[in-house]
């Protein structure tokens, strides 16, 4: 689990990331079972002495309360990361905003002519300019002006 989490700091992607969650559910389960059992002798040797039991165990009533507690929350947790993180339903398709997107990518910038007759209705120039005139470094030679990829 340790190389796991060295591997990931480091930013490498672990195919087995889903099994060491699985093993971690596996040991609260059985370490569970050990605090409830002991826990069980403890309290069935101390109060209720009718009660089968393997003899009364060194500790108190806290740390029985407490190892049940915090084993129990770790099991809950790691089984709702688990139910959150592998059992997500799967996308058909891709979303409408990444389609969008997708199709974009490649789709020609209109020129200046274009957006001002879009704009003006007319078909008239309404000032704006190509960026052939001012030498705009985002418009290549073949007409098609090159865009950022953080527009």
């Amino acid at each position: 689990m340790y190389w796991y989490y060295f591997q990931s700091a480091r930013g490498i992607r672990i195919w087995w990331k889903k099994y060491i969650t699985m093993l971690q559910i596996v040991q609260f389960v059985i370490d569970l079972g050990f605090v409830y059992f002991a826990s069980y002798t403890y309290f069935s040797a101390r109060y209720f002495q009718w009660l089968p039991s393997a003899g009364i165990c060194a500790g108190e009533e806290f740390a029985a309360f407490a190892g049940m507690g915090i084993l129990s929350s770790y099991l809950v947790l790691f089984i709702g990361f688990y139910a959150s993180t592998y059992k997500k339903p799967v996308k058909k398709g891709r979303g409408r905003a990444t389609s969008a997107l997708v199709e974009m990518k490649d789709e020609q910038l209109p020129t200046a002519q274009q957006v001002s007759r879009r704009l003006s209705g007319s078909g008239g120039q309404t000032g704006f300019s190509s960026g052939k005139e001012n030498g705009t470094p985002g418009n290549t030679g073949s007409g098609r002006a090159t865009r950022s990829r953080k527009a």
